[in-house]
């Protein structure tokens, strides 16, 4: 976030609304991190959705937070659950479905994910983040099987950017080989609502 000095051709520094917020070398985590970059952040009732993280840093603040999570999720019968369907109250609700653990900051599920960069937490308003799907870059008129209508090419994404190359026979193995191809990049329509801190030790 905001590693860059420019975003869509405009610079971060003439443009404030285009830097998130940044907070390096954090070292030992306190609700005070937490805070700071939830208020930098958030406007009004404009705020973040989810907070995302790894597992050991979800038990920090699980530890951080202890005595108001143990109260409220015995009280509960466990712990929210964050599942395709948005959030339950608690894994009784999820009727079947495979969710993540979830606790909660100012109303805001944090979870944890194996492939959050380590020492990583982020903020992220999901409100202003999507993604947008391209042509294939080199081959733009190539039709992978993207037309709904045989021997037809508009050009225009479909399937999200994802397409198929189909079966194909490699000229030095006696078998068959295909590419699931994917072009696009996530856009964020509003840099300043989304934060991270970074370098957390403990």
């Amino acid at each position: 976030m905001s590693v860059a000095a420019s975003y869509a051709g405009l610079t971060r520094s003439s443009y404030s609304a285009l830097s998130s917020s940044v907070t390096t070398a954090v070292g030992t985590l306190t609700l005070d991190h937490l805070a700071a970059t939830y208020d930098a952040i958030n406007v009004g009732s404009d705020v973040p959705t989810m907070f995302v993280t790894t597992k050991a840093i979800f038990s920090i603040i699980e530890r951080l937070l202890f005595p108001t999570t143990s109260a409220s999720y015995n009280a509960q019968g466990g712990y929210a659950q964050l599942g395709r369907r948005g959030i339950t109250k608690n894994k009784s609700g999820l009727g079947g479905e495979i969710g993540f653990n979830a606790i909660f900051y100012r109303g805001v599920p944090i979870v944890a994910d194996d492939k959050c960069t380590s020492g990583y937490l982020y903020m992220l308003n999901e409100n202003y983040l999507h993604w947008s799907s391209l042509p294939h870059p080199t081959h733009p008129t190539m039709n992978f099987g993207s037309s709904e209508i045989e021997g037809v090419n508009d050009n225009s994404p479909k399937n999200h950017g994802i397409v198929w190359t189909g079966l194909k026979e490699p000229i030095n193995a006696d078998g068959e080989t295909g590419q699931f191809l994917l072009y696009g990049q996530m856009i964020c329509e509003k840099p300043s609502s989304q934060g991270v801190l970074q370098g957390i030790t403990g």
